[in-house]
């Protein structure tokens, strides 16, 4: 166990706590959306803990999107040269960029132009990753994460006020507005709590909780709607179809996506930022007991046990192998993090692993 303390010497216990938890609660989204349909009543502890975080899955996705630009800061900041970084952040951007397009080709085949433009989160991921990446190699980087802060929410209400739906941006499984802005404003708060832990958490969280509420008083949706149009397999896989000759035949259907809507993506600002205050303000000690071992460990590696989790259960759902019941999906869920707890273990052996972010 040498390895791992010395490890946890040099990381934010309360951070990578709070990364496991929102890989966490995607799981818990991820395993409910390929549970059998019939299966869910909505009936009981297990079906009502689901749908919750179905709920607030717009929540989830922002805070793991705000998290990862805190944390490209961090990366940033530890770096040996600013060369060795772009290096290691350009190919991570380009294989969660292929690994997009790979689990978008299993679930909805050749679809465009979605399949380049918009394939899933992990573009979105590496889109922020190497955004904020290049404002924090700007002499003043605040005001161009705060730009591209405050562009990204330009452009979804432009969008929404003009009922426009744009791959890549707004529409499809990746959309970019306004979770890149979410991503922006994770590396703003990390810039600022790296100059003042305390006075900046305290601050900010009072900013953003007057300005969540100002977005919760005005009248509106959390969420948009947009729809791509995939070709309709009935079901069966990508793969299959191509090979029983079903893929040139099959129709045209809409598929829908949901996305933050302006209203919703100002509302929470101030979540994530109480979320980010209460596990950073908590005594680093109460992190460090074995009680959150497996906790820290997959925080550390949030983003490998993430893909790790989409390319799992995007085979389970191709193969048919899905939960049947709540409880099933709850059993998928902590095998999930059974098995990232372990590899994430198996990876601080190593030098040279792959960290939570770039």
């Amino acid at each position: 166990m040498a390895s791992i303390s010395k490890s946890h010497e040099r990381s934010e216990p309360g951070l990578d706590v709070l990364r496991a938890v929102a890989v966490l609660m995607m799981f818990a989204v991820h395993v409910r959306r390929i549970q059998l349909p019939t299966s869910r009543s909505g009936v009981g502890s297990a079906e009502a803990a689901l749908d919750f975080f179905m709920d607030v899955e717009p929540f989830i996705t922002s805070l793991f999107l705000f998290v990862a630009g805190y944390s490209v800061v961090l990366a940033f900041a530890a770096r040996s040269s600013p060369a060795l970084w772009w290096r290691k952040a350009l190919r991570r951007g380009a294989q969660l960029y292929a690994l997009s397009i790979g689990l978008f080709v299993l679930q909805y085949g050749i679809g465009l132009p979605d399949l380049l433009l918009s394939s899933g989160i992990l573009q979105v991921i590496a889109l922020s990753m190497l955004v904020v990446g290049v404002c924090l190699c700007r002499s003043a980087p605040e005001p161009w994460l705060v730009g591209v802060s405050v562009l990204g929410l330009l452009i979804t209400f432009a969008l929404e006020a003009w009922g426009k739906s744009v791959s890549g941006v707004n529409a499809g499984p990746g959309g970019s507005v306004p979770l890149v802005s979410h991503a922006a404003f994770g590396a703003i708060i990390a810039r600022g709590v790296l100059r003042d832990r305390r006075g900046t958490l305290w601050r900010l969280t009072l900013l953003t909780a007057i300005v969540s509420g100002l977005a919760l008083w005005v009248d509106g949706d959390f969420t948009t709607t947009h729809a791509s149009q995939y070709r309709d397999l009935k079901g069966e896989s990508f793969v299959t179809a191509v090979v029983s000759g079903r893929w040139q035949t099959a129709p045209l259907s809409a598929v829908h996506f949901w996305n933050h809507s302006t209203r919703g993506a100002v509302a929470l600002f101030g979540p994530m930022v109480a979320f980010l205050g209460f596990f950073l303000m908590v005594p680093k000690r109460f992190f460090l007991g074995r009680s959150t071992l497996a906790l820290r460990l997959v925080g550390r590696h949030a983003l490998f046990v993430y893909v790790l989790h989409l390319c799992a259960l995007g085979m389970l759902d191709a193969l048919g192998l899905v939960p049947e019941s709540g409880l099933a999906s709850w059993a998928f869920v902590l095998a999930l993090f059974a098995v990232g707890t372990l590899l994430s273990a198996a990876l601080e052996r190593f030098p040279g692993r792959p960290n939570a972010t770039a």
